[in-house]
């Protein structure tokens, strides 16, 4: 995720190219100006030992943020900054035991357990800054404010005697922000900034426990929210399109607003033979068919993600032609009927190609772009062979009152299977060649890919499994987030 920062604030700055006057970054820091950031953040969960050996391995997790902040610029060398985001807090941990499920089979698979918790944020700063040159600025920015978290609490059972609760905590807490890095002047006057920073949380964010008695093993889980980060941020100084404006109204004797209506047709303009790349991530559901005559298991959505790069050539007539790389991971999620159990894990990794075209649906009058319709097809290769594996065996936990155990088996149908898709694309432009570009995809399956067959019983008397399977054909809906530079 850093490796990806750094290698987009890299693009970002080789791609703003347009023309425009000449002047000292200490210029366009006399004016007011809106910035977006996305900030990297490395945060870890402590597992803390009572008694016993150590059962739970913390994992170093992500903060994922998106930023949105304005600043006044009150003073050459200082500036006032308001900030406001939401980012995503990680859990994620390994077992230490070879084989904490009791499988019958007495064959274990690694496991890796995390989830992700939403928070929001509220930061006023002060921000200092001083020029190194005639295009670069060095900057320190201190923040105090508000955050707070989303309230959940999950409880992991594995086997019959191995328990662990995590809670965050709802409530708000202060939060203090310290960051320092440079900002370059790109030649559209617009600023790019890479930046070191660290937050600390005044409370902590998650407090929780674990326990196997047989073991003796006892502990608290802790985490305090604080973290290192690597943001990028983009500045919207506006200053080229006020220079552009101007030029519009001399040359045409225009008024104003016609001055600002012709340069927003200018442009917009996309040429029919234009050709895009792009980039970003995606995001998107994934539902299994589950067919069990207890009716004690149900289908429920998997959320699933991955990466993507593509290519679009114009054709003419707002017409283009398009192919799409992924990588792709694709999750799993059932649930008794009742909701009160939910099993989500992996299935495997996809690499996936599409091939397809579709046509920009544009007002003439305006140049302005209202979305884009794709349609095509892909091939999927998912990286696990056919035939049969060991899945997973589950147990309900020591101090659940509801009785239930399962074993699963996997097996792979397919490793190149064909899939159908339809898209609509919002495409939103930030600059002179670069939009931010918003899909919803559908993709159709049509053939069996993974078949999750599972024995269960709620009685641990019973003198029987009941048999129930779920299948998975490579259907999902999902949305994509990424840039697209025009070429």
């Amino acid at each position: 995720m850093l490796k990806k920062i750094i290698v987009l604030a890299a693009i970002i700055a080789a791609i703003f190219q347009s023309k425009g006057q000449d002047i000292h970054i200490d210029s366009v820091y006399q004016h007011n100006f809106f910035s977006l950031t996305l900030r990297c953040g490395l945060n870890k969960t402590q597992f803390i030992p009572s008694s016993g050996p150590i059962i739970f391995n913390s994992q170093m997790g992500i903060v994922p943020s998106l930023n949105f902040d304005y600043q006044w610029n009150v003073h050459p060398s200082v500036g006032i900054s308001m900030s406001a985001g939401f980012g995503f807090f990680p859990f994620r941990f390994t077992l230490e035991n070879n084989d904490p499920f009791n499988n019958p089979t007495g064959q274990f698979r690694p496991r890796l357990d995390q989830n992700f918790q939403i928070y929001a944020r509220v930061l006023p700063g002060v921000n200092y800054h001083k020029s190194i040159s005639e295009n670069l600025m060095y900057n320190a920015t201190l923040k105090g404010g508000v955050a707070s978290v989303a309230g959940s609490t999950s409880t992991w059972g594995f086997g019959d005697s191995t328990e662990l609760t995590y809670n965050y905590i709802d409530n708000i807490r202060g939060v203090l922000s310290l960051e320092t890095g440079v900002t370059y002047c790109l030649s559209n006057k617009d600023l790019l900034g890479v930046n070191l920073s660290y937050e600390h949380f005044l409370q902590p964010i998650a407090r929780g426990g674990y326990s196997q008695p047989p073991t003796n093993a006892f502990g608290t889980i802790l985490n305090n929210g604080n973290n290192f980060g690597l943001s990028v941020t983009y500045t919207f100084t506006q200053l080229n399109n006020k220079y552009r404006i101007n030029e519009i109204k001399e040359r045409g004797k225009l008024s104003e607003k016609a001055s600002k209506k012709e340069f927003k047709k200018e442009k917009r303009f996309i040429a029919p033979y234009s050709t895009f790349i792009g980039a970003g991530t995606t995001t998107f559901g994934l539902r299994s068919a589950v067919t069990d005559p207890s009716n004690y298991f149900i289908s429920n959505w998997g959320l699933s993600g991955g990466f993507y790069v593509e290519t679009e050539r114009g054709m003419g007539k707002d017409y283009f032609l398009e192919m799409r790389g992924e990588a792709l991971q694709f999750n799993q999620n059932i649930s008794t009927a009742d909701m009160g159990n939910n099993f989500g894990y992996s299935l495997f990794w996809v690499g996936r190609v599409s091939f397809g075209g579709g046509k920009r649906f544009i007002l003439k009058a305006s140049n302005r772009n209202i979305f884009n319709l794709h349609a095509g097809f892909s091939l999927n290769y998912t990286t696990r062979e056919v035939g049969e594996n060991i899945g997973f065996a589950i147990q309900s936990a020591p101090s659940s009152t509801n009785y239930f155990e399962v074993n699963t088996t996997e097996l792979q149908r397919k490793q190149i299977y064909p899939t159908l898709y339809t898209t609509i694309e919002k495409d939103f432009r930030l600059a002179k060649m670069l939009y931010f570009s918003v899909k919803y995809r559908f993709d159709l399956g049509f053939m069996d890919v993974h078949e999750l067959q599972l024995e269960y019983k709620t009685d641990e008397n019973a003198p029987e499994f009941n048999q129930a399977t779920s299948l998975t054909n490579g259907t999902t809906h999902g949305a994509s987030f990424g840039f697209k530079l025009k070429l």
